[in-house]
């Protein structure tokens, strides 16, 4: 009679490897031990021997050539908790026993009882953590940021100051100070002036222009202010100029006195056209066009000098005087 074969079937004490299939009732020696509670029926044991695990190890690490990626790939196969500490110490070991090296050490304190879900919820505490450190550093930096722009802007308000007094003398009011160092800086950049003259009628204008601001400010009459500070713009010749019925001009007309009275000079003929691009258009294009066309036009007569130059003039003189040259070179 023919013997059957006997199939072991996987009961309560036996474990399946599910990447080399072997069935055992010995797993204790034979399969790893974790604390995730995916494998109670198999009392905490992986469904992988260590000897398939040691393989997986270094089949991923021929693909991603990296200790701790392939730990960590691992780990998230089989909900095992990643350490990047416990998975630096092991960088030295045999490699192949890494894994089962790594879940033994998992079994030991601080580490009992953790699964991968642990290694998600520290690695996001410290995500938060490293953003509120680099968000208070954000703020120190901008807070240090905006002390030294206060200090910048302190050193430059106080020289502006001592720039003011310089000029206007003894000022109480420091934002009377600014206002005149701002109006003269503007009215000497606009007017160029550089005479002593000049610039005490443009000291003048600044006192004008601040007692109007203040005048406007508290609603006072400004009329005579603002005599004296158009007297003190004709003093220095700035007033704009008007056409004879007293109105000031506008702008256009203003152009156009400038066009009347100082016109842009012609372009001297050595600058009309240094590159010659006039000439190179007239006599090669429209002469040439010209020329070639029948059709005839005022460009020919230079295309045609301007191609003498370059022109070779077939010599049509008689045989004797051609004999009486080469007589003349080579002799008799």
């Amino acid at each position: 009679m023919a013997r059957t074969k006997t199939v072991k079937k996987i009961t309560k004490k036996t474990i399946m490897c599910v990447k080399c299939g072997m069935i055992t009732d010995s797993y204790e020696k034979q399969f790893p031990k974790t604390n995730s509670s995916l494998y109670a029926g198999y009392e905490g044991y992986l469904p992988i021997c260590k000897t398939c695990l040691n393989k997986l190890y270094s089949e991923y690490l021929d693909i991603y050539q990296d200790h701790f990626m392939v730990l960590r790939r691992i780990c998230q196969l089989f909900d095992i908790y990643y350490n990047e500490s416990l998975a630096k110490s092991l960088m030295n070991s045999d490699m192949r026993t890494i894994p089962t090296r790594y879940i033994s050490k998992l079994n030991l304190n601080p580490h009992i009882g953790k699964t991968y879900h642990d290694t998600i919820l520290e690695e996001e505490k410290a995500k938060k953590v490293q953003e509120i450190t680099e968000q208070s550093l954000r703020q120190q930096e901008n807070r240090e940021d905006a002390e030294i722009n206060t200090e910048e802007i302190d050193e430059t308000v106080e020289k502006q100051l001592a720039d003011a007094r310089k000029i206007f003398g003894s000022i109480t009011n420091e934002n009377d100070a600014l206002f005149l160092k701002n109006e003269y800086d503007d009215w000497k950049f606009r007017t160029g002036a550089k005479s002593k003259a000049e610039e005490e009628i443009i000291k003048n204008i600044c006192y004008n222009s601040l007692s109007l601001k203040k005048a406007r400010e508290s609603g006072s009459s400004t009329k005579a202010i603002e005599e004296t500070l158009l007297n003190n713009i004709k003093a220095g010749g700035w007033q704009p100029k008007t056409e004879e019925n007293g109105d000031e001009m506008s702008v256009g007309q203003w152009i156009q006195t400038i066009e009347m009275e100082r016109p842009i000079s012609e372009v001297q003929d050595r600058y009309k056209d240094v590159d010659n691009l006039k000439k190179m258009i007239d006599v090669f294009y429209l002469g040439h066009l010209g020329k070639a066309t029948g059709i005839r036009n005022i460009y020919i007569p230079e295309y045609e000098e301007t191609m003498k130059k370059y022109s070779v003039i077939k010599n049509e003189s008689g045989e004797d005087e051609q004999d009486d040259v080469i007589t003349r070179l080579f002799g008799d």
